[in-house]
């Protein structure tokens, strides 16, 4: 994801969370802040569609965080590099297709472990 994605990546995803009951509502701002990519902080990636006039527009996106922790004491591995899914929307492909992405993509980051919560539609993809 890149700045010029935010204006589309942030109507997806305040589409999306339209349909929960509960859920942040996030100014464009608050999503560079939240979602622009860092080293070691967040990745996000995104999907475009390209129409007949030139215009892109964000149909999915992925994201997640990262959260490194210590290992105590083992002779080989001294880190636990860790993703935690963070807000995916899935419009143009399955949510589960989606995630297998992520995984890649976390995998290709360095990341030994990725977590998902039960939440946000990721039993879809347990």
């Amino acid at each position: 994801m890149t700045m010029d994605d935010v204006p589309s990546a942030c109507a997806l995803l305040k589409s999306h969370l339209d349909q929960c009951l509960l859920a942040v509502e996030f100014t464009e701002e608050e999503f560079v802040h939240w979602f622009i990519p860092r080293d070691d902080v967040i990745s996000s990636y995104v999907v475009k569609k390209t129409h007949e006039d030139g215009k892109e527009e964000v149909t999915d996106m992925i994201s997640y965080y990262h959260l490194h922790s210590s290992i105590i004491g083992h002779p080989k591995h001294s880190h636990l590099r860790a993703a935690y899914s963070f807000y995916n929307v899935a419009t143009s492909v399955e949510l589960v297709d989606l995630m297998r992405d992520a995984l890649v993509l976390a995998k290709g980051e360095g990341m030994d472990v990725f977590n998902a919560l039960e939440q946000m539609q990721n039993e879809s993809f347990f």
